[in-house]
C-alpha cells in the first residue's frame, strides 16, 4: 500500500480481537473452571449418589412364604450362612444346602478346612439341625457352578423355589446368573445380607466396601460376556 492508497476497512484491527495464542489459553482456563464446578459439585453431592449407586445394583427379592431350600453360597463366611441362618429359623424352608468348594493347596495339606465344613459348623452353633443341612454334589468354583449345582438338586428332589441370601453387592450378579440358568423352570429368590463391615450411607468410606463394589462390577461384567 502507498502512501496515497485509501484505507480499507479491512486494513483496521479488529476491536477485542487478540493474538491467537491468547485466545486458545482462555477457551482452556475456561474449559478447566467448567470442570472444576463440575467436580465440586460431585464431590459436594457424592453422598447421595454413591448411595444411589449402591441401591440400583442391589437386588432384594421379595420372600416366598416357603421355599424348598435355603442356599449358602461359598465365600463370605462371615455372613452368608448367619443369613441362611436366620431365614431357616424364620420358618422360610426346612432345607439348607451347602455349597462345597474346590480344594486348595491349604486344604490339602490340613492347614485350613475346607469352606463347606467351617460353613456347616457356623449353621450348627446357629441352631440349624444337622439333619436340615445338605452338601450340594460335586465341587464348584464360581457363582455359576454353584447355580448349576443348585438346579441338578431341584431336578433330581422334584423341587422349584430356593431363597439365596448373599451379600449386598453379590446379589446383582448371582440373581443374573440363576434367572439365566433356571430360565423359568424354577424360582430362585436373592436376598440381600445386611453388611457388618459397613453401612449402605458410607460404603465408600470402607476398603472392604470399595473392593466388594468394585470387584462385583467388573464380575458381573465378565459374566454378561462369558454367559
Amino acid at each position: 500500500m502507498t502512501a496515497d492508497s485509501p484505507l480499507r476497512p479491512s486494513d483496521l484491527p479488529t476491536p477485542g480481537a487478540g493474538p491467537a495464542p491468547w485466545r486458545a489459553r482462555r477457551t482452556v482456563l475456561r474449559g478447566l473452571l467448567a470442570l472444576l464446578v463440575a467436580l465440586t459439585g460431585l464431590w459436594v453431592s457424592r453422598a447421595p449418589i454413591l448411595t444411589a449407586a449402591a441401591r440400583a445394583f442391589i437386588v432384594d427379592e421379595p420372600l416366598p412364604a416357603r421355599a424348598d431350600a435355603i442356599v449358602v453360597l461359598g465365600g463370605g463366611l462371615h455372613l452368608r450362612p448367619a443369613g441362611a441362618a436366620r431365614l431357616y429359623h424364620a420358618g422360610l424352608a426346612l432345607k439348607v444346602l451347602v455349597t462345597c468348594p474346590e480344594e486348595t493347596s491349604a486344604t490339602r495339606l490340613g492347614a485350613m478346612e475346607a469352606e463347606d465344613v467351617v460353613a456347616i459348623r457356623i449353621l450348627e452353633k446357629l441352631g440349624v439341625p444337622s439333619e436340615a443341612i445338605e452338601r450340594l454334589p460335586g465341587t464348584v468354583a464360581s457363582t455359576y457352578d454353584e447355580a448349576v449345582a443348585t438346579r441338578q438338586w431341584l431336578d433330581t428332589h422334584g423341587g422349584h423355589t430356593v431363597i439365596v441370601p448373599t451379600n449386598h453387592f453379590h446379589t446383582r450378579r448371582v440373581n443374573w446368573i440363576f434367572e439365566r440358568l433356571f430360565a423359568g423352570a424354577y424360582d430362585a429368590r436373592v436376598t440381600a445380607i445386611k453388611p457388618d463391615r459397613y453401612e449402605l450411607g458410607n460404603w465408600w468410606h470402607s476398603e472392604y466396601g470399595v473392593a466388594e463394589f468394585q470387584s462385583e462390577l467388573l464380575k458381573l461384567l465378565h459374566y454378561r460376556i462369558t454367559y
